[in-house]
């Protein structure tokens, strides 16, 4: 029985020590949204200065030529069909109609009313609002911690997890040869 857990843990082990995938850079930060629909996959910006953030794609956005940016995580309800859904992501001043702050059961809330008829409200703590200059291209980055806003000329490089095919098949080659070596003696009953 301790052979058959070993066959089971032992690769496991392997696989999450070492992995299969790792950060890689891109050639241009433009392709980060359109070849990486993953909205979980890790994303890591290398700036200039040398500081480095991390975060999952999902909690990220490039803005360019826009003056004001409603970024974060709040309830989206469409006023026609009246349907509730979680919406995370960007607003600029093209889609916004209106915006008003409000407290509800001691909550404080922004509430963001968009041209298209829907509402989105963000609690106090999950929404970062930002006045920007329109002739430039930024990057909207919110991690555990807080908000970062920064000019894509500071970016030095961006680079996103990817599998790696390579140590995959090289692990999954391992761990077959490990089990049949394993199990060659091992009486079956």
């Amino acid at each position: 029985m301790k052979r058959y857990i070993s066959a089971i843990l032992v690769p496991c082990f392997l696989l999450q020590f070492f992995g299969c995938y790792s950060l890689q850079p891109l050639e241009a930060s433009d392709q980060i949204f359109g070849n990486h629909t993953n909205p979980e996959r890790s994303i890591k910006f290398i700036l200039k200065n040398g500081d480095e953030i991390t975060t999952q794609i999902e909690n990220c956005g490039k803005v360019t030529n826009k003056k004001f940016v409603v970024f974060g995580t709040g309830t989206c309800i469409n006023k026609r069909t009246h349907k509730n859904k979680i919406f995370r992501g960007l607003l600029d001043e093209s889609v916004i109609d209106s915006i008003k702050t409000g407290t509800v059961n001691s909550e404080n809330y922004l509430v963001c009313w968009l041209k298209d008829s829907t509402r989105i409200s963000f609690k106090q703590n999950d929404y970062s609002t930002f006045e920007l200059s329109s002739d430039s291209s930024y990057w909207v980055v919110k991690d555990l911690k807080s908000s970062y806003l920064f000019n894509d000329n500071d970016v030095k490089e961006v680079q996103v997890d990817k599998i790696n095919i390579v140590i995959f098949g090289i692990l999954g080659i391992g761990l077959i040869v490990f089990n049949i070596v394993l199990f060659e003696n091992a009486p079956f009953r």
